[in-house]
């Protein structure tokens, strides 16, 4: 499976941060968009396919983002 992830990302022209992707970059990628969203621990586990009382995939897998533009000011014509 991880070499088919490589393949389908590189004839995609899909470029990344430098660190190479993988089919666990898949896995971190649904596990945080799921935990960024609200899902319980349980609803992680059972879409990860992890044991059930297992910590990995919010430790592990959820990745939240940082915003980078929080910060920028933004024009309020109201304000």
């Amino acid at each position: 499976m991880n070499e088919r992830v490589k393949l389908w990302c590189a004839a995609a022209g899909l470029k990344t941060d430098g660190r190479p992707v993988s089919s666990h970059s898949l896995r971190a990628g649904g596990a945080t968009d799921l935990g960024m969203n609200g899902a319980t621990d349980e609803e992680l586990q059972e879409a990860g396919r992890c044991k059930k009382g297992s910590r990995i995939p919010r430790e592990r897998y959820v990745r939240p983002t940082k915003d980078p533009f929080k910060r920028v000011p933004v024009h309020n014509p109201d304000a």
